[in-house]
């Protein structure tokens, strides 16, 4: 876990913080973490606001680069903000005195920072990250543009030409990026979207800039754009702030527009596109900014949009939709923050409500849900603790602080182990393990492990089987439990 206060390590049983101690050369090099990198050795990476050290875990302890004599960073004293790895197994490395080039090889080290007199060089010193592209090609973003490094010359092309409007865009703050199954890669911005040109050699010409057009009604709608999604079929939509979903025609650079109209009841609902996703049979869900669920179908053009209507009751429960699981059947659920669960037929379009009324859920207000690796079905509730729900006989089984020796009947967030046993993120103790055939819990909090806070928001699984785990105040990165 990076933090502002040191390095956070969770080993199964406890959170250890790594600080700086400033008479050990084997602590920490700084206190303010700002990345994390594993490399193709799975050696484990820190960048802190001092420097790049290397975790020893046979020791536990760590190699500071900047203060090892042996080190060709011995010196450079700079806050490391990203780290990447060539096919070499090389690094590069975003700091606030340029990019840096480590050659771990023949443990030679190269800087490249910005020079005035020289408009070769990085456009700016701040850099803020690296990346390397599918074409290996090394792309170095700064507070003052993009650079394409060109390893040929050591030199580098800044792309921060508008080809359409011929604007600076020095000043443009990137929001979301994604790349298409072409290779173009686009960009979310406050100023519009764009795209990177290059032609078939990969020389780049320069940012394609689409931005909304008054009398242009194919135009995208508004310019602060703030979601991206490539879907299965390389379809290119664009969710906007207050601008709708917009669905970008590549054939001639159009664009559809989906926004609301009150006088349609296919049409969006709210025109503010925080997010979007695709379910495995293609249909996009639209999460908006207080108007409930958006779905787009994709057997057509229509918009789907469902909310609660008084009176009706196959209509969603509640606007306030907290969190979705699709199953492995392909049913898709739906939590809400006061109207309980809902089961969505898309046969019917009718939704199927599960509450404190008609079944014996112990809340209407829904956190979280997940299902497990046994097909089981758990679901982390406001006051009703975590409920585990059997969806052949559609019951629930809640397990709270009335009937079981959990603490917290306020379950933020849950995460499936390793050894038939769950996770659970808590309003107010902690990180919670639960294994399952034993009922046993095992608290974890600030005062017994090192963890930053009692409240946990979110735990996630990642690929390799370790758990990240989000406070109100950090995250944590844990190795597998």
């Amino acid at each position: 876990m990076a933090t502002p206060n040191g390095l956070n390590r969770y080993d199964g049983f406890n959170f250890v913080v790594y600080k700086n101690i400033r008479s050990d050369s084997t602590s920490l090099p700084a206190n303010v973490v700002q990345t994390i990198f594993e490399d193709h050795n799975k050696n484990l990476l820190i960048g802190t606001e001092h420097g790049l050290c290397l975790y020893v875990r046979e020791n536990d302890c760590f190699f500071n680069y900047m203060f090892e004599k042996t080190s060709p960073l011995r010196g450079l004293d700079c806050g490391v903000a990203k780290i990447t790895e060539d096919a070499s197994g090389n690094l590069w490395l975003a700091t606030n005195i340029g990019l840096i080039y480590f050659d771990r090889t023949n443990n030679l080290v190269k800087q490249y920072s910005y020079e005035a007199d020289k408009p070769e060089s990085l456009s700016n010193n701040d850099v803020q990250s690296v990346l390397i592209d599918k074409t290996k090609r090394l792309w170095v973003a700064t507070r003052n543009g993009l650079n394409l490094f060109i390893p040929a010359n050591n030199q580098f092309m800044h792309i921060h030409n508008d080809l359409t409007y011929n604007e600076d865009l020095s000043n443009t703050i990137f929001l979301d990026m994604a790349e298409d199954r072409e290779g173009n890669i686009w960009f979310a911005s406050n100023e519009g979207l764009f795209c990177l040109d290059y032609d078939a050699t990969l020389k780049v010409n320069g940012l394609v800039h689409f931005k909304h057009q008054i009398n242009n009604e194919s135009s995208i709608s508004i310019d602060l754009v703030l979601s991206l999604l490539v879907d299965h079929s390389g379809k290119l939509w664009v969710g906007t702030d207050n601008g709708g979903l917009n669905l970008f025609d590549s054939k001639n650079g159009s664009f559809r527009h989906y926004r609301r109209d009150d006088t349609d009841s296919q049409s969006l609902n709210n025109e503010a596109i925080q997010a979007i996703y695709e379910d495995r049979t293609g249909n996009l869900w639209i999460g908006t900014y207080t108007g409930g669920i958006n779905i787009a179908r994709n057997s057509g053009d229509a918009l789907i949009r469902y909310q609660y209507i008084p009176g009706s009751s196959g209509s969603l429960s509640h606007n306030t939709v907290t969190c979705f699981l699709e199953d492995r059947k392909g049913k898709i659920w739906i939590g809400t923050d006061g109207g309980g669960l809902n089961l969505f037929d898309r046969n019917t379009n009718h939704f199927t409500r599960f509450n404190i009324d008609n079944s014996n859920l112990p809340s209407n207000a829904i956190l979280c849900m997940i299902e497990d690796s046994s097909d089981r079905m758990w679901i982390g509730t406001w006051s009703g603790g975590l409920v585990r729900f059997d969806k052949e006989t559609r019951s629930f089984i809640s397990i709270n602080t009335k009937n079981s020796a959990i603490k917290d009947d306020n379950i933020y967030a849950i995460a499936e182990g390793d050894k038939d046993d769950l996770w659970l993120g808590t309003f107010e103790h902690g990180l919670i393990h639960y294994q399952i055939n034993e009922n046993k819990f095992t608290e974890y909090t600030p005062s017994n492990s090192g963890l930053a806070n009692e409240m946990v928001i979110k735990i996630v699984k990642d690929t390799k089987g370790q758990l990240i785990i989000g406070t109100t105040i950090s995250f944590s990165a844990n190795r597998s439990i």
